[in-house]
């Protein structure tokens, strides 16, 4: 009995001297962890406003054919989309575990409020981590697709400028993206139609423009290919036409000949809509000033000097 009764007294004196669990502990390592945790949530739908809006920004320009770029960017705004799902996941699990240790302390269970805590900071971090990884993959990847998308958007303005300039004061302007089947026109191709729809819009930019829309051929010598050439542009002038471009405004032309290369389009704006300077009312009537020599300074301009109000005369004194 002795015996017993000093192994029951030995394994109380073990008990004492293991490490205790305080339910005040384990609140206070909750109150460190979990204010973090939520604010990362935050933090998450932060990024998924910046990365979502870079993601649906993007876009490949009309006209443009270009299958890895259109394809690149439909999967990012897929994984865009995706991000939703990710932020909840992780919010999930930090509900979770904020949820088994507020049960464990209401329960004064104080074994199971310490294991829900030690394990809190690893669920925490991994759930964190499966949640960045769509966020850290999709601007790992947005720069490529930003700056593909941005070179097409960049040659699109840098057309619609030379287009703005032909409306403006006339010139020629290659369509080498049109293209054909025999004498008609391939409208499925993006590209072709993009650059047809540009010239609609030259076509209508003002009214006293005039264009010659031409066709080249390989064989533009021959009576066919001649015939050919016409009814190229015939398409393109009658595509133009159906889409608003009043028929007067088009001419159909020749072929533009060898000098012009690889088979293509051409446009042709003979009358832009700029007026043309005013002519010198002065030239080839003698007026003006005479011309400079070659090589000679020209003169000085001639001063303009106002001509200043002259003082009153003075009245005469009144006779005494």
């Amino acid at each position: 009995m002795k015996r017993f009764l000093f192994a029951v007294a030995l394994l109380a004196s073990a008990c004492d001297l293991a490490p205790r669990v305080s339910s005040d502990t384990a609140r206070d390592q909750w109150a460190t962890i979990g204010p973090p945790a939520k604010a990362k949530i935050a933090e998450l739908r932060n990024r998924q406003t910046v990365v979502g809006g870079r993601a649906a920004a993007l876009r490949v320009p009309a006209g443009v054919t270009d299958p890895p770029l259109t394809a690149l960017v439909a999967e990012l705004q897929q994984k865009a989309g995706e991000l939703e799902a990710a932020i909840s996941g992780y919010e999930q699990v930090t509900s979770q575990v904020g949820g088994e240790i507020e049960a464990a302390l209401a329960r004064k269970d104080k074994i199971a409020a310490r294991r829900a805590v030690d394990s809190a900071g690893p669920r925490i971090d991994q759930a964190y981590a499966a949640a960045s990884a769509p966020f850290s993959a999709l601007e790992q990847r947005l720069p490529d697709a930003e700056a593909a998308a941005s070179k097409y958007l960049a040659i699109a303005a840098a057309e619609e400028q030379r287009l703005v300039r032909a409306a403006s004061e006339g010139g020629a302007i290659d369509l080498p993206a049109v293209r054909f089947a025999g004498s008609a026109l391939l409208l499925e191709d993006a590209a072709g139609k993009a650059a047809l729809d540009r010239v609609v819009l030259l076509g209508n930019a003002c009214e006293q423009l005039r264009m010659t829309v031409s066709a080249h051929v390989a064989d533009y010598t021959s009576a066919a290919g001649k015939t050919l050439a016409a009814a190229r542009a015939g398409a393109v002038k009658a595509y133009l036409v159906a889409a608003g471009v009043p028929d007067a405004r088009i001419t159909v032309g020749a072929d533009p000949g060898k000098a012009q290369g690889a088979e293509h389009v051409q446009v042709l704006v003979t009358t832009g809509c700029m007026p043309p300077p005013a002519a010198d009312p002065h030239a080839g009537h003698g007026h003006g000033a005479p011309p400079v020599p070659q090589g000679a300074m020209p003169p000085p301009p001639i001063p303009v000097v106002e001509r200043m109000p002259q003082p009153a005369a003075p009245r005469p004194a009144p006779p005494n």
